[in-house]
């Protein structure tokens, strides 16, 4: 849609593509949930990670609206040999969007099955936010990830 809009020629403000950004990603959100039941809200998660900015650069190098990291792009690599992104393509809307959902829902319930551990929406932000690590290894979940877990919970 939007390099459609481009390619006719229009300007586009930088809030109409954030509106339009937003609005493919609310359709994603809706259409991941009627697919799968239990699935993470992405639009929580992107206003968590990045408040909307699909340019954001986190302080260890994630990049874009769900703040992917070089560990999860590459995950992403591996599984998706056909469809292999770099780290300046994470600044694509789309493209971030698309790995994240993939991680957060389908990525990390595989891994919490590996381990036996609960597929729940607690365990999934806790993996997403300080990694599987933290569930497989640790008992105590760190106060950032706690703090993370309440304002998805809050979030609208």
């Amino acid at each position: 849609m939007i390099m459609l809009i481009k390619s006719r020629g229009a300007k586009m403000t930088q809030k109409q593509n954030f509106l339009i950004v937003t609005a493919i990603v609310i359709l994603y959100s809706l259409i991941c949930i009627a697919a799968f039941p239990q699935t993470i809200d992405i639009t929580k998660i992107i206003q968590i990670e990045s408040a909307g900015n699909p340019r954001a650069v986190g302080s260890a190098g994630e990049r874009g609206l769900m703040q992917i990291s070089g560990i999860v792009l590459q995950e992403w690599n591996d599984f998706h040999p056909k469809q292999q992104y770099s780290s300046q393509d994470l600044f694509n809307p789309i493209v971030n969007v698309l790995i994240g959902q993939w991680y957060i829902n389908e990525r990390i319930p595989q891994m919490l099955k590996h381990f036996g551990i609960e597929d729940t929406t607690a365990n999934r932000i806790i993996a997403y936010n300080s990694g599987i690590a933290t569930l497989v290894h640790t008992k105590a979940i760190p106060k950032t990830t706690r703090v993370y877990i309440e304002k998805y919970r809050r979030a609208k």
